[in-house]
């Protein structure tokens, strides 16, 4: 079972962005003891969007940390049968288990934005 899920990656994540003023690289990772997170940001939507959720605004001698929600749409015409397959099976896998054809179902929802 693994511990990374979005809740649990935001939670590690918030605090080093705020630390560092600045999104992590993954040898600052791996120096904190953190070396799957990098993997788990990629199972979970892969690092460039979560470096996309955390906004950093210097102000004076602190730093400020926004948490910015993004959601890519992409156009039904464009989402092929393997990227909706490949969403269900990391669904799966967030869910541990669980009944393929929802976690089909809720890939496609997503990936269409229905």
């Amino acid at each position: 079972m693994s511990k990374w899920n979005p809740e649990t990656i935001h939670a590690a994540l918030e605090p080093i962005v705020a630390e560092l003023g600045r999104f992590p690289k993954r040898e600052e990772l791996s120096a904190r003891g953190l070396g799957g997170l990098s993997t788990a940001m990629g199972k979970h939507g892969g690092v460039a969007q979560w470096r996309t959720r955390f906004v950093v605004t210097p102000v004076a001698d602190s730093v400020v940390v926004e948490v910015v929600e993004t959601v890519e749409v992409v156009p039904a015409a464009e989402v092929t049968p393997e990227a909706i397959a490949e969403r269900a099976y990391f669904i799966a896998l967030e869910q541990q288990g669980g009944d393929p054809f929802h976690h089909w179902i809720a890939a496609e929802r997503e990936l269409t934005a229905a």
